[in-house]
């Protein structure tokens, strides 16, 4: 029996939340992931979330392309990293738009 494919959620820095599905209906090509965030992906470290996404992704260039800070998205990211227990170095950021890529199913 074919699995359904889950959305990828895109966190606007206003606080919107937008669904995804890959072309194809199967999985994502590179290219549509970094036409969502508009830039070159990079992993946001250690932002996983059991059942809901398997890796965030940001654009690696947003705060020196001047994007808007992601309020939502950052809150989400010293949420996970606070559980984790670690001290951070510094205060993270997130700016721009931040895909949360579903686990495959």
């Amino acid at each position: 029996m074919p699995q359904a494919v889950l959305p990828t959620k895109v966190v606007h820095p206003d606080g919107t939340i937008t669904e995804h599905f890959p072309k194809n209906g199967k999985k994502f090509e590179y290219q549509e992931l970094r036409d969502l965030l508009g830039g070159s992906l990079e992993t946001v470290p250690f932002m996983q979330k059991r059942g809901e996404y398997s890796v965030a992704y940001c654009d690696e260039e947003g705060q020196i392309k001047g994007l808007e800070f992601n309020p939502v998205a950052t809150r989400m990211w010293l949420n996970i990293l606070a559980k984790r227990g670690e001290p951070l170095r510094y205060q993270p950021r997130l700016f721009g738009p931040v895909l949360l890529k579903a686990p495959r199913t």
